[in-house]
C-alpha cells in the first residue's frame, strides 16, 4: 500500500511534489447518492422559519405609532417613542 502511494508522487522541475491522478479514477464529479445534511439536533422535525420582514416592520410601527398599529394596541396604548423620550426626560447637564 505504501509503495503505491509513493509510486503516485511526481517531482515537478522545481522539486515540488505532486499527485498524480490514479489510472482509474472516474472523470464524472457527480455522484449517485443524495446529498443530506447531518443535523446534531435533538428535535427530528425541522423548524418554521418565522417571517422576519413582518416582524420588522411591526417594531417600526411600534416605535413610531403608526395608524395599523394604534388600530391593534389601542388609543392609549405607548409608542416607542414615548417610552424613549420618557426615559430620558428631562435631560440635565
Amino acid at each position: 500500500m505504501l509503495g503505491t502511494r509513493i509510486s503516485r508522487l511526481h517531482h515537478n522541475s522545481l522539486g515540488v511534489i505532486t499527485l498524480a491522478a490514479a489510472k482509474n479514477a472516474k472523470k464524472s464529479t457527480s455522484n449517485s447518492r443524495s446529498a443530506l445534511r447531518p443535523t446534531f439536533a435533538k428535535h427530528p422535525d425541522p423548524i418554521e422559519i418565522p417571517d422576519l420582514l413582518s416582524l420588522q416592520t411591526e417594531s417600526f410601527d411600534w416605535l413610531v405609532g403608526a395608524p395599523a398599529w394604534r388600530a391593534i394596541a389601542g388609543d392609549d396604548a405607548r409608542t416607542g417613542l414615548d417610552e424613549v423620550f420618557e426615559e430620558i426626560s428631562p435631560i440635565e447637564d
